[in-house]
């Protein structure tokens, strides 16, 4: 895999598919779901292989499509509880690296509406010093209609929802203009069996109005 791939988030030009009501940039649980394919489809590409069927999971005879079908609703799950307006959907892969300052990398998209491409970022992760599962993640995003800006948050691999074990990263993202708060990123973080992983989630924006479903 490439070291540092690419994560995240499009700024304030967004304009995704919506519901009536709300912020007309905002995207609903639809415009979500039908991105997850386009999202895994591109980390596929980029790193040749089909990372579904290399996630570590207990039941490993299930098929591609029943994996996607369970990624698909365990995060439009999380997305439930998303109090700020959803913006679209993130994805790429992280690996754990050798080195002093941390113990992996990671890298993805972000994209809108259902399927466009609006920025890619990178980042770094470390874990617990205490032994606990998880640990804290900061990297910098850059939109390809112009803005750059930070994120940072936690990621814990122990995590379930809806029962199953997949596990979870939980943070935020501030443009560095300062022209707005920015946002939340949450989603899914789970093992491949190479050793490094898939991440899947949204973003949203916390100065608009989410959109009505």
């Amino acid at each position: 895999m490439n070291k540092l791939l690419s994560v995240l988030i499009a700024l304030s030009l967004i304009g995704c598919a919506t519901r009536s009501g709300g912020d007309p940039q905002s995207v609903d649980s639809e415009g979500l779901a039908i991105t997850v394919e386009t999202a895994i489809d591109d980390i596929d590409a980029e790193q040749g292989g089909d990372v579904l069927l290399e996630l570590d999971v207990q039941d490993d005879t299930a098929t591609r499509a029943e994996r996607l079908q369970t990624v698909r609703e365990l995060l439009l799950a999380m997305a439930e509880d998303e109090p700020c307006a959803l913006r679209g959907l993130l994805g790429g892969r992280y690996e754990g690296v050798e080195d002093e300052a941390w113990d992996g990398v990671f890298g993805g998209r972000a994209y809108r509406g259902y399927d466009t491409l609006v920025a890619v970022g990178e980042g770094s992760y470390v874990g617990y010093e205490d032994g606990e599962p998880g640990g804290t993640f900061e990297g910098a995003y850059s939109a390809f209609e112009g803005g750059e800006g930070l994120i940072d948050g936690t990621w814990d691999p122990s995590a379930e929802i809806e029962g199953i074990r997949l596990g979870v990263f939980d943070g935020g993202w501030v443009p560095d203009s300062g022209a707005h708060e920015g946002g939340n990123i949450s989603g899914l973080w789970h093992p491949t069996q190479d050793g490094g992983g898939l991440f899947l989630g949204y973003w949203s924006r916390c100065d608009a109005e989410p959109a009505s479903e």
